[in-house]
Formats: C-alpha cells, structure tokens, sequence
C-alpha cells in the first residue's frame, strides 16, 4: 500500500476518511513515520485536517512512531484538540509517555469536558513520571465520579507516597463504590497498603476478596516481606498452591525473598528447585537464592551458584555474595567478589561510552 503515497494514489484510493484512518494505523502499527508524515500531510490537503477521529489516530500515529515533536507542533498548538474529549485524552496520555508533564497538563486543563477517562489520562501520567502528590491532589480535584481505573492508579500514587492515611481514605472510598468485587482493584489494595507498611489492613482486604488470582497472592506475600512476617509470606505461598493456583515468576521471587530475610533455607532450596523445574528461573531468582545462602553463612554454595547461573552474573549478583562475605569475615572470597563488582561495573561504564560515541 506505501508504493505510492502522493496524490494521484490518495485521489485513487482514499475516497473518503476510513481510507486514510486505515493508512494511519498501519504507519503506526509499522513505526513508519516518514510515511505518516506523509499521510497527515495528504490528508490535510484532502480537507480532513480537522476531523476529530482522524486527529485521533495522527496523535496515536506520532506517539506510536516516538515523533513527539510533529504531534505538539501539527496537533496540540493548532488547539483542535479542546472540545475534543477523545483526542485531549489521548493527547495527555502520549505527552504522559513522554514525560511531558508540563505540556499534559495543558492540555488537560484546556479540555472543554473531561470524562473519568480523561482524569485517569492525567493521574496515570502524574503517577508514571514520579509526582505522586500531585497526582493526590489532582484526585481530590475531580469533579466526575471515579471508575475502576481511578482508584487503582490513586493506590498506585498512595503506594509511592508511602502515606498510609490516604492509603485508608482511598479504601474507604472505593468499598462504598461497591467496586471492591473487582480483583485487579482489590489486588492494587493488597499492594498498596503493603508498600505503605500496613501489613494488618493488606490481610484484612486480602481476606475479604470472593476470588483471588496468581497477583492476589503474590501481593500478599511481599506484603508479607515488606512487614518483616517471611514465615507468614511462606504459608501464603503453600495456601496459593492448596487453593489451585499456579504460582508465576513473581510469586516465586516473592517467597524466595522471605526466605532469604527469614532464615528459611530448606524451604528456599525446595522453592528454587520448584521453580527451575517448572518455569525456569531469572537472574532475580538466582541472586535471591545467592543472598539467602550466604545470609546463612553457605558462602561457598553461594559462589557456587552464583558460577553456575546460566548466564553471565551481573554486579548485583556479585554484591549479594560480596555482603554475605563481609557478614561472614570470609575475605578471600571477599575480595573475589569485590574485584568482579568493580570488574563489572568498569565494563558497563565502557559499554555506556562506546554507546555515547555512536
């Protein structure tokens, strides 16, 4: 379909606007950004500059190609986009990506109406970008109900806060909603009161879902972790099993985490072999398992394990030994560790160079 896209192939086959939304979709869909170019051109000059839809996927187009650039300067100061609530939102939500927060913002604000998909455009975008309390106060400021999504990116932004009264607030909210049946909401609950340190209120919300999946009890078991109860993390993990889900990655990470700051280590070596059997396992794993070992004092297993990883070990591996070493005055292989830490970390600041030079 790109063989010709000059005006005699756009007066052939684009007879109207699905033909140019399909082109628009497919530039995106193939990060063809020469060819969008062209295509927003041609349909400008076909008289379709101010459609709404086709302004829609232009942005959608740019955003998906990483064009920022011809987005802000053909879409968002042309000011099309204001009584538009389809386009504004997905306006804020590709600047959101781009960490254009300031650009967002304005946007946002000159929306002639916004829906509870907008206000979520622009907290996730508050939340994605590191400004939590920001994205707090834009939630107070909504004047349209909140939905699912809404209060899932709110637990988020109360998550990065660490701020446990919000965290109440936002909980009570959303139970008087109703919409504490949905999983992924009750889950992002468990989750948040987890980061924010209430282990108590992450067993409460837990314990009162009608249905749990594999991100139910992977949240409660690093809710577990992070409250310092790893013995209560591992009987989560043995009750996901009796209750017929499959753990994941995650979850595996998670348990081998409690054991590690538990003193947990035959149930660590179950757990890790359980794991290589039946999903494989990541460095996170392999260096969960060599700061466990070490934590009991096995620091030549740790380094054995650590050697025997399948693929390269990286400095964060070699630091988990090194503290294992250190806590256990084992200073020869101390000092192994130490010399592939600094190894390591000198190899990655040359491969940032040689990147840099390009």
């Amino acid at each position: 379909m790109f063989f010709s896209l000059d005006h005699e192939f756009v007066s052939c086959y684009c007879k109207d606007k699905t033909e140019f939304a399909t082109l628009l979709r497919e530039c995106g869909n193939s990060r063809a950004l020469a060819r969008g170019k062209r295509v927003h051109s041609l349909l400008t000059s076909a008289g379709y500059g101010d459609d709404a839809i086709l302004c829609n996927l232009v942005v959608q187009m740019y955003g998906k190609c990483g064009n920022l650039d011809d987005a802000r300067s053909r879409i968002i100061r042309s000011g099309i986009y204001k009584d538009d609530v389809v386009l504004a939102t997905a306006l804020v939500s590709m600047l959101g990506k781009f960490g254009e927060m300031e650009q967002a913002r304005t946007v946002f604000s000159g929306m002639a109406k916004r829906t509870a998909i907008s206000w979520n455009a622009m907290l996730a975008a508050y939340c994605d970008n590191g400004h939590a309390r920001k994205a707090l106060e834009l939630y107070h400021a909504m004047d349209v109900d909140p939905d699912e999504v809404t209060y899932m990116t709110v637990a988020e932004a109360c998550s990065s806060s660490r701020d446990l009264q919000e965290a109440g607030a936002l909980h009570e909210r959303a139970a008087a909603s109703g919409m504490l049946a949905h999983v992924p909401l009750a889950n992002a609950l468990v989750a948040m009161y987890g980061k924010c340190g209430s282990l108590a209120d992450a067993r409460a919300v837990f314990k009162r879902m009608p249905r749990r999946d594999a991100t139910s009890w992977t949240s409660m078991i690093v809710a577990c972790a992070r409250g310092g109860d790893g013995v209560a993390g591992v009987a989560a993990f043995y009750a996901m099993g009796l209750e017929g889900v499959a753990p994941d990655e995650i979850s595996f990470l998670a348990v081998l985490f409690c054991c590690s700051h538990t003193g947990l280590g035959r149930q660590g070596r179950e757990f890790f072999v359980l794991m290589l059997e039946e999903l494989g396992a990541r460095a996170e794993h392999y260096v969960c398992m060599v700061d466990l070992v070490g934590r009991l004092g096995w620091v030549e297993e740790a380094q054995r394990l650590l050697e025997a990883m399948p693929f390269q070990a990286g400095s964060i591996a070699w630091l988990a030994l090194l503290g294992s070493c250190n806590v256990q005055r084992s200073s020869r292989r101390g000092a192994l560790a130490a010399e592939r830490v600094i190894e390591l970390e000198l190899e990655e600041a040359r491969r940032g160079s040689d990147l840099q030079g390009l």
